[in-house]
């Protein structure tokens, strides 16, 4: 099983022109996100998170655009959807880190967090058990 059978692959992002206001109030507050994958026509730039936001005075929030202060993307945080489930728990295991990026090349295709994994692990047995007649 890899990666790409337990992703999600609806995606919330957050584009270089929107404000830092908008982003944590219309879509970390609102939709529980802890961070965001920054996308631009399909593009995946970057990621911005609990980070950038302790890291800028709140007064200046809605002056600040995401392209102004984003955090780089580092190989700890992409996977590739081919990535094996047992070498993703080796690098959870590894890392500490709760949530990667789902990425084929520059493009974005899903985001997997370690809730993600736990609810597929856990049902996976039901989708991969051939039906057995019962015997009567």
């Amino acid at each position: 099983m890899t990666v790409a059978d337990a992703m999600s692959s609806a995606l919330v992002v957050a584009t270089p022109d929107m404000t830092l206001s908008h982003v944590r109030n219309k879509i970390v507050l609102r939709q529980g996100y802890r961070f965001l994958p920054v996308v631009e026509n399909g593009v995946l730039l970057c990621k911005i998170g609990p980070i950038v936001f302790r890291s800028i005075d709140r007064e200046h929030w809605s002056s600040t655009k995401v392209d102004d202060v984003f955090v780089d993307l580092t190989k700890e945080t992409l996977i590739a959807p081919d990535m094996k489930i047992t070498d993703l728990l080796k690098l959870i295991g590894t890392l500490h880190q709760r949530k990667f990026l789902v990425a084929r090349g520059h493009r974005l295709v899903g985001v997997i967090s370690l809730t993600d994994l736990t609810r597929f692990v856990a049902l996976a047995p039901l989708f991969t058990q051939e039906s057995k007649p019962e015997n009567l």
